[in-house]
C-alpha cells in the first residue's frame, strides 16, 4: 500500500477538491470555490485532504455536532482512479480517531439512497442505517443516515 498523508485544508487546494466532487458526486459542482470556502470558514466544520506522492486524491468535510457530541460526515470523496486503494479507509479511520480523542462516540453520514458504493464501504466499517429520508440536501432525491457507534 502507498503511503497516504493526511493534511488540514488549505485554501490553494480548493481547485483539487471541487475536480473531486465533480467526479464522483451525482449533482456535481454544489459548491463553488466560494461556496466551498463559506462551508469550510464554519467554526463548527473542519477538512482534511488525503495526498499520495503530493497528489491530493480525496477529501473530507467533517461538522463537529457539539450538542450530541457527534461527528457528521458532511462529504467524504476519492478521486475514481485511487478509489478500492484504501484512500476512504484511511479518511475514515483519522475521523473515527479524531472523534475518540473529542470523546465523541457517534459519527454520522448521509448518502443519497442510490449511492451503493458509499452505502456498501459505510457498512463494511461498521455503520448501521439509522434512517431514510425523501429529500437528501433538500433534493428531490432519497437519502438515507447511517451511523456508527465508537468503542476504544
Amino acid at each position: 500500500m502507498e503511503n497516504i498523508s493526511i493534511n488540514p485544508f488549505e485554501p490553494e487546494y480548493i481547485d483539487f477538491y471541487l475536480e473531486i466532487e465533480k467526479a464522483v458526486v451525482s449533482e456535481p459542482l454544489r459548491y463553488d470555490a466560494r461556496r466551498f470556502m463559506e462551508i469550510i470558514a464554519r467554526e463548527d466544520v473542519v477538512s482534511y485532504s488525503a495526498q499520495k506522492d503530493d497528489e491530493i486524491v480525496a477529501y473530507t468535510i467533517i461538522q463537529l455536532a457539539l450538542f450530541e457530541k457527534s461527528v457528521n460526515i458532511i462529504e467524504l470523496n476519492v478521486a475514481p482512479k485511487h478509489q478500492r486503494q484504501n484512500v476512504g479507509t484511511n479518511l475514515l479511520d483519522f475521523i473515527q480517531k479524531s472523534a475518540l480523542h473529542l470523546n465523541f462516540p457517534v459519527i454520522s453520514c448521509q448518502i443519497e439512497k442510490s449511492n451503493q458504493v458509499a452505502h456498501q464501504f459505510l457498512v463494511n466499517n461498521g455503520f448501521e442505517v439509522k434512517r431514510s429520508f425523501e429529500k437528501f440536501l433538500n433534493l428531490d432525491i432519497p437519502g438515507l443516515e447511517l451511523t456508527k457507534t465508537l468503542v476504544e
